[in-house]
């Protein structure tokens, strides 16, 4: 495996479509639908990576990565 990305992407098939790729080209791949989701999911299993829409219905990815980058444990994650 090549690295574990968080996908965040709350349209249906562009998120299929991304993870099948990356999938493809080796990346474990973990994806969610919403901003919450994502912070949960990043606190649970930490990501290599985190791919994020910025137009999220509820919190929305720049807040989202505001959070993740505010935490010591997370900070690190591009």
């Amino acid at each position: 495996m090549k690295g574990h990305i968080l996908l965040v992407e709350d349209e249906e098939d562009i998120l299929e479509l991304v993870s099948y790729n990356l999938g493809k080209e080796g990346y474990s791949v973990d994806s969610v639908t919403s901003g919450e989701e994502a912070i949960l999911k990043v606190k649970s299993s930490p990501p290599d990576l985190v791919l994020l829409d910025l137009m999220l219905p509820g919190v929305d990815g720049l807040e989202v990565c505001k959070i993740i980058k505010s935490h010591p444990d997370t900070k690190d994650i591009s």
